[in-house]
């Protein structure tokens, strides 16, 4: 594996509305307010995951088989083979797509250039995680279940497949769940890892089951930091839940406890807090004013739309767009007022001093401090 360099698909150049080749799909809202604008993007047939390239006017998609495609054009089949998870390097060089084949995955690399396959890797286990760290590094989470008549042994590796080194993981969750709490989270436990990579590409945030007799069916939301290894529990979430969200400045996230309130704030508790209604499945765009909650469009605490249905769903870069995946149809909703400015610079030392706070040799305070010296320099 190589690193690759960024360059524009070029892409038919056919603006889509409501109909595609004649059939026309139905809106996933009505009532859309007159300064947003909903368009049909393509058909996928079924659909799992959608995910912005880093220049903000191409994605991927991931339904019966892998696709591109732009917000002004077509979709474009990148592989006929059906992935579980897709992801963009930093520099939007390369494209990652998984494909699970039983109890083994298939992690595939795309040079964005020829769209030529240029490396693939198996790993043991379903692989619905991916994250680069940079274009020649990316981290796969996998979840291995070994049942047994009593229940089953549950295992989540974090793979790390870096350029010219052998494959290598840790293992970040491992639990015993009971065969009662297997039958009620079904298929989804394998879907329930939910990893996110930091800004500063240096940490990680995902979800960690707890399925113990003792615990019930609860989960926990994680910060790790790469380099360190070093773990921080930041907030209790109900085993359904779609995890945690980075938002583009800082140590900012979105989370939900599922029961009572979503919350927006930073993951050391250094900054005020916002509250909002609560949900499972979140997403937010990156300079915080939009939250998808459930069906539910926020725009800073007031609802503004209201989801017929929704299967997926991802912000643009820079918070204008919405990419909504709906009954295995693809809409791009339009026109949003996020610009997110002052994005985080990764520096040698501000990286240094994250990493010092993971492993506790600073305070979460006295890194915000050190952090304001080296702004004012």
């Amino acid at each position: 594996m190589k690193k690759y360099f960024q360059n524009r698909l070029v892409l038919l150049s056919a603006f889509f509305t409501v109909v595609i080749a004649g059939c026309a799909a139905v809106p996933p809202v009505t009532d859309l307010p007159s300064d947003y604008q909903l368009n049909q993007v393509g058909s996928l047939g079924k659909g799992d995951a959608v995910a912005w390239h880093p220049d903000g006017e191409r994605f991927s998609a991931a339904g019966k088989r892998l696709m591109v495609g732009s917000v002004d054009g077509n979709l474009v089949t990148i592989d006929g083979d059906d992935p579980a998870a897709i992801a963009w390097s930093p520099t939007g060089a390369v494209l990652a797509a998984s494909f699970i084949d039983g109890t083994e995955t298939t992690v595939r690399l795309y040079d964005v250039d020829t769209w030529n396959k240029i490396a693939e890797i198996a790993v043991e286990g379903r692989a619905r995680d991916l994250a680069f760290i940079d274009d020649t590094a990316l981290l796969i989470a996998s979840v291995l279940l070994k049942e047994y008549s009593f229940g089953a042994n549950y295992t989540v590796r974090l793979y790390t497949w870096r350029q010219n080194e052998p494959l290598a993981y840790d293992t970040i969750a491992d639990t015993s769940p009971l065969k009662s709490f297997l039958e009620a989270l079904g298929d989804s436990i394998y879907d329930s890892v939910h990893l996110q990579i930091s800004p500063f590409r240096d940490e990680i945030l995902y979800t960690k089951l707890l399925l113990t007799p003792n615990a019930g069916r609860k989960a926990q939301l994680v910060v790790r930091h790469l380099a360190t290894g070093r773990e921080r529990i930041v907030a209790a979430l109900p085993a359904t839940s779609s995890g945690g969200r980075y938002l583009a400045k800082g140590d900012a996230i979105f989370f939900s406890d599922g029961a009572y309130q979503s919350i927006k704030g930073s993951i050391w508790g250094t900054e005020p807090y916002e509250t909002y209604l609560p949900g499972l499945r979140l997403e937010i765009s990156p300079g915080g004013r939009y939250k998808l909650i459930d069906n539910a469009l926020l725009k800073d605490r007031e609802e503004i739309l209201k989801f017929k249905v929704l299967d997926s769903a991802a912000f643009s870069p820079d918070g204008s767009k919405l990419l909504l995946l709906a009954d295995g149809t693809l809409f791009l909703l339009s026109f949003f007022d996020d610009a997110v400015v002052d994005r985080p610079s990764a520096t040698p030392k501000l990286l240094e001093l994250r990493s010092w706070r993971s492993e506790g040799l600073i305070s979460p305070q006295e890194f915000l401090r050190y952090q304001r010296q080296l702004e004012n320099r």
